[in-house]
Parts: structure tokens; C-alpha cells; sequence
């Protein structure tokens, strides 16, 4: 439940930069900042954030560590190398020369 609390770093942001710049924020930026607020506090409500489960078995680490290194490993699984260009240089001296 840590991410949705981080969301209230903008609302901070906003009265920082009213308080320390002496900006003045728009009507619709608070309108928008109380939004915010509101959607986090419904969020929070309705998730009822409780305590843990336990401790995972070993078939919920399997399952957690296998599809996070599927995750990793998956974007650069179909990577093949292309044709490699000659080190600079070395295609100028060949210019010339028939072989």
C-alpha cells in the first residue's frame, strides 16, 4: 500500500510550489489536486488493505521468480545480430583492390 500513498507526493508538490515559489496555482489545478485525494481515499477504502497472508511455499517463489526472469529474459530472447559492419577504416583500404 506504499505506491498509492506516493501518489500524494504531487499534492505536496503543488503546496511547496505555492508556499516556496509563490506560484499561483489555477482553480482546476486544486480542483484536480482534491480529485486526486478523493480517488485515493475511495482506493483505500475500498481495498481495506489488511495483513499479509503468511509466509509464500516454495511453488509461490517458483511461480514469482519464474515470471519475473520470463520478464526479463523475454525482450531480448528474439535479439538476433546483425550482419557486423567493418571496423572504420578497414572498407577504404579494400576500395581499390580486386580479389
Amino acid at each position: 500500500m506504499v505506491q498509492p500513498v506516493l501518489v500524494l507526493e504531487l499534492i505536496f508538490a503543488l503546496g511547496l510550489r505555492v508556499f516556496i515559489l509563490h506560484d499561483r496555482m489555477a482553480p482546476r489545478t486544486w480542483a484536480a489536486a482534491l480529485m486526486i485525494c478523493l480517488g485515493l481515499a475511495a482506493f483505500l477504502v475500498a481495498a481495506a488493505p489488511g495483513e499479509g497472508s503468511g509466509v509464500p511455499d516454495a511453488r509461490q517463489w517458483l511461480l514469482a521468480v519464474g515470471t519475473r526472469g520470463l520478464a526479463v529474459a523475454a525482450p531480448g530472447a528474439g535479439n538476433q545480430p546483425g550482419p557486423q559492419a567493418p571496423p572504420p577504416g578497414q572498407a577504404r583500404r579494400h576500395q581499390g583492390r580486386r580479389c
